[in-house]
């Protein structure tokens, strides 16, 4: 949570601060920069806790939202509270979905053991058999 608060936090500085340059470099993506734009100025607080679970926006986003003046203690608090919901959210994804596979990585665990080594007995075999095939070859 701390990092991506640091981050957005940078990267929203960067994007206060250079906004013109790093806006002329996007032209490719001006549709996007645009609609973007529009959001922020529309709905401030959704697109900052949003733009976290936004694909293609994660790392642009907080650009975006420094290039668009927002103010930056409003974006702080928000940006917290995004940061706080995504870690959360991804936490507790995580933990369940472990407790699920838990069970599933424990059996393939057993069986890894003999498919190792009837994986090893194979690489074996193929290695000794090129070697007799040579050797007949050269004789």
């Amino acid at each position: 949570m701390a990092g991506g608060i640091i981050g957005d936090q940078f990267l929203y500085w960067i994007g206060r601060k250079y906004s013109t340059r790093i806006l002329q470099k996007l032209k490719k993506h001006k549709n996007k920069v645009i609609k973007a734009r529009r959001l922020i100025k529309s709905q401030p607080s959704l697109f900052v806790i949003g733009v976290r679970f936004m694909y293609g926006f994660r790392i642009i986003g907080p650009v975006i939202i420094g290039a668009s003046r927002l103010n930056s203690m409003k974006f702080f608090i928000l940006n917290v509270v995004g940061a706080a919901i995504w870690s959360l959210t991804f936490i507790t994804l995580g933990y369940y979905a472990g407790s699920i596979i838990i069970y599933w990585l424990y059996r393939f665990d057993q069986h890894f053991t003999y498919l190792f080594s009837i994986g090893f007995v194979l690489l074996l075999l193929i290695i000794v058999s090129y070697i007799f095939i040579y050797k007949k070859k050269d004789k």
